[in-house]
């Protein structure tokens, strides 16, 4: 009986390794299973932080972009108004034209020209001796300036010879 109890012992022996090797086994598989989810986490981590470092430069990029554009949309809307108001001015000044056209014609040649001619030539030298040049009497009297020339060269020759 003595060898029936070894065996017994012997069995009891190797089911206790054959347990601790299950638990064993068990042990490193979940210690496998943790680590590959560890790195999968870092992988993950270093593939998004190596992503943002990538969009971070085209997001600045992107922001330089639309504040040039703001920029410009501003520039090209003061643009705009300027040729609006310019635009109202030679409307007025036609329209003042168109009125004394109508008006020269309605009374008929000659009636009022020559007090107009007098007017405006007075008007050409009193801006002319305030010391403005001949294209800004021009502008302002909505007359060319071919015209203003010639009346400033006639008034000083006239002065000239007196």
């Amino acid at each position: 009986m003595r060898l029936g109890g070894i065996v017994a012992g012997v069995n009891l022996w190797i089911l206790c390794q054959i347990v601790m090797d299950g638990v064993l086994v068990a042990l490193v598989l979940l210690l496998m299973r943790h680590m590959k989810s560890a790195i999968s986490r870092e992988a993950a981590r270093e593939a998004s932080q190596h992503l943002m470092g990538m969009i971070e430069p085209l997001i600045r990029e992107a922001q330089a972009v639309a504040s040039s554009f703001e920029d410009q949309l501003k520039e090209k809307k003061d643009l705009a108004h300027q040729l609006n108001e310019d635009l109202d001015r030679r409307i007025i000044s036609l329209n003042m034209l168109l009125n004394r056209a109508r008006s020269y014609l309605d009374d008929g040649p000659g009636k009022h020209l020559a007090g107009q001619v007098y007017k405006q030539q007075d008007a050409i030298l009193k801006l002319y001796n305030q010391h403005h040049d001949s294209e800004a009497i021009a502008k302002k009297l909505s007359i060319p300036k071919a015209e203003v020339d010639l009346v400033i060269d006639l008034k000083t020759a006239f002065f000239s010879n007196k």
